[in-house]
């Protein structure tokens, strides 16, 4: 309920601003370049910015013994865009408060993103996280995600 009302605020927050905002949600990952199953994830964007909640469904031991589970949040700045039509590339890096997925990882990690306008305001994104194996592991996450333009 505290995150909920967390994202709320944050929501009404940055709706103030002129800028496009933008709520994206995924149920759980896919498995592409990331290995890392079943995690979902929240992302609320502003401009270049991000904020990220994701976890996953049940916890999980890496091959190294780690445990992956609860919710980790992070900030991601993504510099680099290139829109061709209605497709939107972009890239950047981000710190999670905790190692991702877990302690054999690293708290900075590189994203990637897709994102792919339906509407104005409804579009289908695919977001790549991991560390760019500068940690122990490299697991990565991919997910697909339905984004809500606020603006």
């Amino acid at each position: 309920m505290k995150r909920f009302i967390l994202l709320i605020s944050l929501i009404t927050l940055i709706n103030q601003s002129t800028a496009a905002q933008q709520l994206s949600l995924s149920p759980t990952s896919i498995i592409a370049w990331g290995v890392t199953p079943v995690t979902a994830k929240a992302e609320l964007s502003w401009q270049s910015l991000s904020v990220i909640w994701i976890g996953p469904h049940r916890a999980q031991t890496d091959r190294h013994g780690s445990v992956y589970s609860g919710t980790n949040t992070g900030v991601f700045w993504h510099p680099l865009q290139k829109e061709i039509g209605r497709l939107t590339l972009t890239g950047g890096a981000g710190i999670f408060k905790q190692p991702f997925p877990n302690d054999s990882h690293t708290r900075l990690n590189a994203s990637l993103k897709a994102d792919l306008r339906v509407t104005d305001t409804f579009s289908i994104t695919y977001a790549h996280i991991s560390n760019a194996f500068t940690g122990k592991l490299n697991a990565g996450v991919d997910n697909l995600s339905l984004t809500i333009t606020l603006n």
